[in-house]
């Protein structure tokens, strides 16, 4: 069971990922690292360089989700939200 019904995980947009690539990012949004598969929502509210990092590692340790089985974690956003993804200067 997730541990916050209130969030339903989405995953980052097409341009979001593009975005963010690219080092375009909202510093502000709390991000969640969730099982795209089921929607089980791992852990949520993290600054976007922890969420990253903590997606990275149950990938590489192939931890699996613990709802559905799958060893597949995503970075996202709570459904139903936007974000404003902008650029600083260097």
């Amino acid at each position: 069971m997730q541990k916050n019904m209130n969030i339903t995980p989405r995953s980052l947009t097409g341009k979001e990922k593009e975005d963010r690539a690219n080092d375009i990012f909202d510093s502000f949004a709390n991000y969640l690292c969730f099982c795209p598969k089921c929607r089980y929502l791992d852990k949520s509210n993290m600054y976007l360089m922890r969420a990253e990092s903590r997606v990275k590692k149950l990938n590489e340790d192939g931890v699996e989700c613990p709802q559905c089985g799958a060893c597949e974690w995503e970075l996202g956003y709570p459904l139903g939200t936007t974000t404003g993804f902008v650029k600083f200067p260097r």
